[in-house]
């Protein structure tokens, strides 16, 4: 399963880019693509700094829920 979305999220872009010029004007397909692109690091970085381990000195939020 990994390898099939890898490849996908490395090869599927490509495609998508290919053939969107046909049905757009190729500034708007690339400033689409910028745009889903930029959309998908925002959302990894803010899953990546929700997910992170609590530095030293930091509780965790789940250490001050009450049982």
């Amino acid at each position: 399963m990994f390898f099939v979305v890898a490849y996908l999220g490395t090869g599927l872009p490509f495609v998508l880019f290919g053939i969107a010029p046909r049905h757009f004007p190729v500034q708007t397909a690339l400033t689409g693509f910028a745009t889903i692109l930029s959309c998908g690091a925002v959302v990894s970085v803010v899953v990546a700094l929700r997910d992170r381990a609590p530095g030293p000195g930091e509780l965790s939020a789940r250490s001050t829920r009450p049982s």
